[in-house]
């Protein structure tokens, strides 16, 4: 099983199962962490990019989740060309639609007839709308073109936000795998 993905069956709102993430993490708040060596600073050496994981609601197919990108670094913001997440599904999942952000590419979603994906790229990658998106493509903390702000010296833009409707197999849920913060 790949680091960020669980097993399990699904029960109303509640999971059960083998779960696989890290120590003390729910399937519901996964966050995931950067930590490397580009972005150590020795003024905030326990500054973290904390990416959370909820899902908020099940469908027939899959489910509804809204990803919150935190930026608890003291100094340094996510600057244009800003944040990026992307990752490789587990099985076959798409993406229906998505609010706050979108897909850079479509991939190939010939099989579908009528409702067509936004995406189903095996390894999509996942980009902020700029600011001045229309209304009803927002999410709160979203359409900055990327650009969070670091906590200590803007808590109230040091969130970035966006949330999408997903197919998946009822058995598995992945979360991307890589965060680019420019």
């Amino acid at each position: 099983m790949e680091r960020g993905c669980y097993q399990g069956d699904r029960h109303g709102d509640r999971d059960v199962g083998d779960f696989h993430l890290e120590e003390d993490q729910s399937p519901q708040h996964h966050p995931l962490h950067r930590h490397d060596r580009e972005a150590y600073d020795a003024l905030d050496p326990t500054g973290n990019i904390t990416i959370k994981w909820d899902i908020i609601s099940w469908t027939a197919d899959g489910y509804v989740a809204v990803v919150s990108i935190f930026n608890f670094q003291q100094y340094r913001h996510i600057q244009a060309p800003g944040w990026q997440l992307r990752g490789s599904w587990y099985k076959k999942e798409v993406i229906w639609s998505m609010v706050g952000a979108q897909a850079t590419e479509q991939g190939d979603c010939s099989k579908f007839k009528g409702n067509i994906p936004h995406c189903c790229k095996k390894t999509p990658t996942v980009v902020d709308l700029l600011p001045g998106t229309p209304y009803n493509q927002h999410i709160s903390n979203c359409c900055r073109g990327g650009v969070i702000s670091s906590w200590a010296q803007d808590p109230a833009t040091a969130v970035g936000r966006t949330t999408s409707s997903r197919s998946c197999n009822v058995h598995s849920i992945c979360v991307p795998s890589e965060f680019i913060g420019m």
